[in-house]
């Protein structure tokens, strides 16, 4: 059983109006970014005890071309999943300009 609280019209009025595909879509994509993010620090944070582990210029090479190759590695795979991403998401719906002026007026 969920007892967290849940944001809904009684509590937030409007709030089911944020709960679209677009908010969807924005979470699932900053979710892909955010794990690439957290990929990329740790690989730039174990860069330099293993270069300090070099002994010789082959094995600096072999150092700096194994993070190059986990770079691109974490960069194909973060690709892959927020093309999946968009893909698996519906399409939000673009604003037209009369609802933006309207959001706008209301707001001021």
């Amino acid at each position: 059983m969920n007892t967290s609280p849940q944001l809904d019209e009684v509590q937030y009025p409007g709030i089911s109006s944020f709960q679209s595909p677009l908010v969807s879509f924005a979470t699932n994509i900053q979710a892909e970014a955010f794990r690439l993010y957290g990929q990329r620090m740790k690989a730039y944070l174990e860069l330099p005890s293993n270069l300090v582990e070099c002994r010789t210029p082959v094995d600096l090479v072999g150092v700096q071309m194994r993070f190059l190759a986990i770079l691109q590695r974490n960069y194909a795979e973060a690709t892959e999943r927020l093309l999946d991403t968009a893909a698996s998401e519906q399409a939000p719906e673009p604003v037209e300009q009369d609802e933006v002026t309207a959001i706008t007026r209301r707001a001021a």
